[in-house]
This record gives structure tokens, C-alpha cells and sequence, in this order.
């Protein structure tokens, strides 16, 4: 990416000479015998009227925030590059391919600069181009074989354009051509080699919009296409290019049966705002006025909530869906590619906890179709300022619990998350005014991350795990969670509590706590850092219903929406316990536990 802005940033500022465009830069020996038919058209302005109409609708802040028709270089780079990478062709809608846009450099006689905007796999061998050029070709856009040039364009040195008429344009290829003919043909020849359907030449004064049409069987072999003279202060080279990615991102979310991988997500239109994600967060980092009115939407956002707060009673909707997934999910999932270091013996032996058997019936009903609500039958957490909302319930189908057994619910719902107040906002420094700020997939992302890496603990360490939807809560808010199996048993603040009544140096104490220390060797092991341990996060389950002490637990552990992992190739065992460690001790401390007695504990 940081090339292709470098690259990006030299435009529209060629070399300041005139410079004519030869009809030796052409090959024309090998295009003997055709025509091309330049028709006047009104192409560039059509599709300016749509996108302008975009841009009313759009809520994607990025291009909410910036004037209707912003002609200096760097907004529209910024917005380009955002609608290009991040939304129109983003590379999670197209399966784990890694397609994305890439922009293809080369140099021309004269001075000029060829450049193609190609959307495909970058790291695909003997890729072919997709016959864009073709009309009804009934060939599928395949990303494992195909790119797909979505525009070409040409730089010239500046004043390199020749005047340009308003009529019809219509010539054969032949050895003696005008350097307009020339560089029109140059053009249509280069978006041939790459069956690209719109190509543009601009030398930074003027610009040549053409839209080449799909061939047709003729003799002579005829190429059809619209072009437009525009002033480049008046549709500067990024606008251009946008109106096309604006054009074919729509057209290609329409083509899903066609195109096998091509982005299916469709524009997010001009609705009030509804979570942090339609916010610009650059955007909300430099400009205080922008992040004034952040709050106050997300005051109105959280008094709305407050005032419909879920009850016991409350019945969510569940929406089945891969919410944390490379093919058709809404967010990619995280994935830590380093290996886990294997546990010692003795935190084997210290962690051989009891099984504790996961619901196939709840798992059945979550792989059907039938639509599922989640009844909440007691509330473990709610309220303002918090970072999740927990519930226990029952999953049911019209009103009836259809599993017996209660599960837990851990909601991510933004309205109700805390955020850096604006005082917080002006003392920090310029770029770490948003440190305090969450997006609910990146929590839940987080979350998911854990459970997939300790999948062999779930039942024993971590509770079981039924999945990552998406709810829609009584008020209508939707919101993503995960289902979670309900643990029974105390949290590990309240069984420290009952310690400070007893011994802490009696053997079954002392036992508790090197279960606990052997307990977080499962995350340091495994490279996952929990950065804000507090005595909630573990819950004790007694080994038997019949147990001689409050130390006869089985400790849990859950809360993993902070929790970071090791990327790269370093093993995560390697990683020293430092900073989480020592904070999970001071926390004992609190509770009586002396230094002597962590110390044995390991």
C-alpha cells in the first residue's frame, strides 16, 4: 500500500515541458486495417451525477466529512485509496484468495506513464486477464487465474494534449496518423492489451475520458467507443478514476453469479449511524469538532439504550451466521501463526481437570435453520460504561426453551461502551486521543481469537463456546456476541474473600494458588497476553457437589475481549511474564496472599 501512494502522490505533476506524443510510439504494424469510431459522449458526467449521488447517501465518514466535489489531490487520494482497499474491493469479500487492488506502473515513450488498476490476486502465477472487452464471453471472473483491470490510464508531460474536437471522430490505423489519432489509438490499444473498459490520458491540464465498448464481429474489425475532453481543474485525475471505481464496485456486487468471489456487500446508505465503524477514526483523531459530535451521538446512542434495558423476560433474536469468518463473514477473524509451546509435565498434571460435557443438543439446534431466540432468564451484568452486557438464558423457537440447560450470553454492544471524554481527548497527545477507544469487533475478534487457539482447553480451563452471532435486542439494536457455556460456581474474588477467614497457609490454599499460576501458563504458552486481569475473570467450579474446603475448585478462566496474541514466527512461550503476571499477583496480594506463598506457588 505505501507504494502505491508514493506512486500516487507524483500525480498530476509530470515534468513541466511540452513534449508531443509521436505516432512512433504506437505499434502500428501490428494493428493494420482497422477503425475506430470516437463518439462525444457524456460518460464522465453521467457517472459524476451517480456518484455525487452516492456521496449524499453514503455513511462511510471518510466521504461524509469532505466537500461534495474536493478538487485538491491529496482528499481525493485518501478517499480513493479508503473506498478502493477498505470498502468497494475489500479483500475479506473475496474469500481467502488475499485479492485486492493493486496499481500497475510502467513507463511510455516521451515521458508518459502508464498505469493500470487491477483487482486480483498479486501473489497468483501466469495470471490471465479477465475479457472484460468481450461482450457476453459467459467466462466467470475467476480471482485463482484472473485479474481484472478496472481502469487504465495514461500521463502525459504536461500540455502534451492537442486541441480536441467536439465532433465525431472516426479514422482508420494507418502510417500516417495525427498525433491526436495517435494518442487516442495508444489509449484503446492499451486498455485491448488488458480488456479494460475505461481508460483515460491526462497531461495535468486537460483529460480524455473514453469508455471503450465490448468488440463486435465486423470487417474491418471496428472498436466503438465515448470519450470526453474535461478540464483537469474541473475533474481532477483521482476524480476520474473514481467515478469509475464507483461505477464498477456497484457493478460487480450485482454480478455475484458471475463472478465467483467478487464483493457481494452492498452500500451502506445515508441512515443515522449506528455504530462506531461509520466513523472515520482518522478523521475523529484529528479534528475536535468532529469527535464533539462523536459524543453526542453516542450520548444519544447510550440514553436510548439505558432506557430500554433488557429484563428478565427479554427475548433477543438470534441470527446464525459465520459472524468471524475468511468466506462470507462480516469481520476476518484473527489468527496467531506461531506455534504453542507445550505445557511441563506438571502443569499437565496440575491442569487435569475434570470434562465437563458440552451440549450436543445446543449445538444441533444452532446448526439448524429454525429461528432461534434467546430468553433471558437472569442478568449477570448491565449498565453504562461497560464493555460487555451478560445474561443467562435459554434458546428457544416460538416462545418454547427447547434446551433445558441455561447459557451464558456476552453482548459487544457500543452504545454502552465508555469512551475518552473530550477533556481526556484534549490532554492527550496527537495520535493516542483514541486509545481509549473499542470497536465491538475488534473485542469480539479478540475473544474469538482465544477460543480458537485454546479449542483443547474448552471444557476444563475455558468454558465451552457455541459460537459468534449477531442479536437483536428488544429495543431493535443489533449487536454481535458469543454463546458461552454458564459455569457454576463462584468468581475468584469471592473464594479469595472466604480465604482471608482461614489459613491461607493451609495445603489446600496453598494448592489453589499453584492451580491458578499453572492456569496462566495456558495463555503464556500458548503467546496470548491478558493484559487487565481482575478477580472476576476466573471462576471457581467445585470438584464435587460434597467438597472439605472453599479450595476444592476446579478455576476457570473467561473475559478474553483485551487479550492479545503473538504475531510473526517468535513462540509464544518465549514471551517473558512480566506485566500481566505481576498484576495477577498484586491482585492476590490484595487478598491476603504474601509474597512468600506466591513465590512457592511458582
Amino acid at each position: 500500500m505505501t507504494a502505491i501512494l508514493e506512486q500516487l502522490l507524483n500525480w498530476p505533476n509530470p515534468p513541466n515541458h511540452r513534449a508531443g506524443v509521436s505516432a512512433s510510439a504506437v505499434p502500428l504494424d501490428l494493428h493494420k486495417g482497422r477503425i475506430i469510431e470516437a463518439h462525444p459522449g457524456t460518460e464522465l458526467s453521467e457517472l459524476d451525477q451517480s456518484l455525487r449521488s452516492v456521496f449524499k447517501r453514503l455513511r462511510f465518514a471518510r466521504l461524509r466529512n469532505v466537500a461534495e466535489s474536493p478538487l485538491d489531490w491529496p482528499s481525493w487520494l485518501t478517499i480513493f485509496m479508503a473506498w478502493a482497499e477498505q470498502f468497494c474491493f475489500r479483500p475479506a469479500d473475496c474469500g481467502d484468495l488475499d485479492v485486492g487492488m493493486t496499481v500497475l506502473q510502467s513507463d511510455l515513450p516521451n515521458g508518459g506513464v502508464l498505469l493500470n488498476f487491477v483487482l486480483g490476486n498479486r501473489y497468483v502465477r501466469n495470471r490471465t486477464w479477465y475479457p472484460y472487452l468481450v461482450e457476453n464471453s459467459g467466462t466467470v471472473c475467476d480471482y485463482s487465474r484472473h485479474a481484472l483491470c478496472l481502469c487504465t490510464v495514461i500521463c502525459l508531460p504536461r500540455g502534451s494534449l492537442p486541441p480536441l474536437p467536439h465532433e465525431e471522430l472516426i479514422f482508420y490505423i494507418k502510417d500516417d496518423m495525427t498525433p491526436l489519432q495517435s494518442i487516442f489509438f495508444s489509449l484503446i490499444s492499451r486498455c485491448e492489451d488488458v480488456s479494460s473498459r475505461f481508460g483515460i490520458i491526462t497531461d495535468g491540464v486537460h483529460t480524455i475520458f473514453v469508455r471503450v465498448m465490448p468488440s463486435r464481429h465486423r470487417l474491418p474489425p471496428a472498436r466503438d467507443v465515448c470519450f470526453q475532453l474535461v478540464a483537469s481543474s474541473a475533474y481532477p485525475l483521482a476524480y476520474c478514476i473514481f467515478t469509475v471505481m464507483g461505477y464498477l464496485s456497484r457493478r460487480l456486487q450485482g454480478f455475484d453469479e458471475q463472478l465467483s468471489g467478487a464483493p457481494n456487500i452492498g452500500l451502506s446508505y445515508n441512515d443515522p449511524a449506528r455504530e462506531f465503524r461509520d466513523f472515520d477514526m482518522f478523521h475523529l483523531e484529528i479534528d475536535r469538532v468532529m469527535y464533539w459530535k462523536f459524543l453526542q451521538w453516542k450520548n444519544e446512542m447510550a440514553t436510548r439504550a439505558l432506557s430500554a434495558l433488557p429484563r428478565v423476560g427479554s427475548v433477543f433474536a438470534v441470527h446464525r451466521r459465520d459472524v468471524l469468518s475468511l468466506e462470507n463473514g462480516m469481520f476476518p477473524p484473527l489468527r496467531c501463526n506461531s506455534p504453542i509451546w507445550p505445557l511441563s509435565d506438571a502443569t499437565r498434571l496440575a491442569l487435569d481437570f475434570r470434562l465437563r460435557p458440552m451440549n450436543q443438543d445446543l449445538c444441533a439446534i444452532l446448526a439448524s435453520q429454525q429461528p432461534l431466540a434467546f430468553d433471558v432468564s437472569e442478568i449477570k451484568q448491565q449498565g453504562p460504561n461497560m464493555w460487555s452486557q451478560v445474561y443467562f438464558g435459554r434458546l428457544g423457537i416460538s416462545g418454547e426453551p427447547v434446551v433445558d440447560e441455561e447459557v451464558c450470553l456476552k453482548l459487544f454492544d457500543e452504545r454502552l461502551f465508555p469512551v475518552p471524554s473530550l477533556e481526556r481527548y484534549d490532554d492527550e497527545e496527537v495520535g493516542f486521543q483514541l486509545s481509549g477507544l473499542r470497536c465491538a469487533d475488534v473485542l469480539l475478534r479478540q475473544e474469538e481469537s482465544v477460543y480458537a487457539r485454546l479449542s483443547t482447553h474448552h471444557g476444563r480451563q475455558l468454558p465451552w463456546c457455541y459460537g459468534f452471532h449477531q442479536f437483536t435486542l428488544s429495543d431493535g439494536q443489533t449487536v454481535v456476541g458469543v454463546l458461552l457455556e454458564k459455569i457454576k460456581g463462584e468468581t475468584l474474588g469471592k473464594t479469595l474473600e472466604s480465604l482471608k477467614s482461614i489459613q491461607w497457609s493451609t495445603p489446600h490454599a496453598l494448592n489453589l494458588l499453584r492451580r491458578i499460576r499453572h492456569l496462566t501458563k495456558v495463555l503464556t504458552h500458548a503467546g496470548i497476553k491478558q493484559p487487565d486481569w481482575h478477580e472476576d475473570q476466573i471462576i471457581c467450579v467445585p470438584q464435587a457437589e460434597q467438597h472439605d474446603s472453599v479450595c476444592d475448585v476446579d478455576p476457570v478462566m473467561l473475559d478474553f475481549a483485551f487479550a492479545t496474541q503473538v504475531w510473526g514466527q517468535e513462540e509464544g512461550a518465549m514471551q517473558p511474564e512480566t506485566g500481566e503476571i505481576a498484576q495477577f499477583a498484586r491482585m492476590l496480594g490484595t487478598y491476603g496472599a504474601s509474597d512468600e506463598m506466591l513465590a512457592d506457588a511458582g
